[in-house]
């Protein structure tokens, strides 16, 4: 298993730092791993709202409403028909 580093820099304050090191202590990692875990599970969560439909029980409604919906067909569908059935009857 290979394994790439890429180094992320940023500032923040001594007291920041304090409190994400007596965190990751608390949890058992170090600040790395504590800062990765949490930037990866947001990171997660935005994307998954991002991706995911969400809709309101009435927008599910109409959705099937509309899913279960015949459909007329539209006139160049009906087009279609006629030709088709005028070349296999003239065959």
């Amino acid at each position: 298993m290979t394994t790439s580093q890429t180094r992320i820099n940023m500032r923040i304050s001594a007291e920041a730092l304090d409190q994400i090191r007596d965190a990751a202590r608390l949890q058992g990692q170090d600040v790395t791993a504590f800062v990765l875990g949490a930037a990866m599970a947001n990171a997660r969560q935005v994307l998954l709202e991002d991706r995911v439909l969400t809709m309101t029980p009435a927008e599910v409604l109409q959705l099937e409403r509309a899913l279960d919906a015949d459909a007329a067909p539209s006139k160049r569908l009906r087009e279609a028909v006629q030709r088709h059935g005028a070349a296999v009857r003239s065959e």
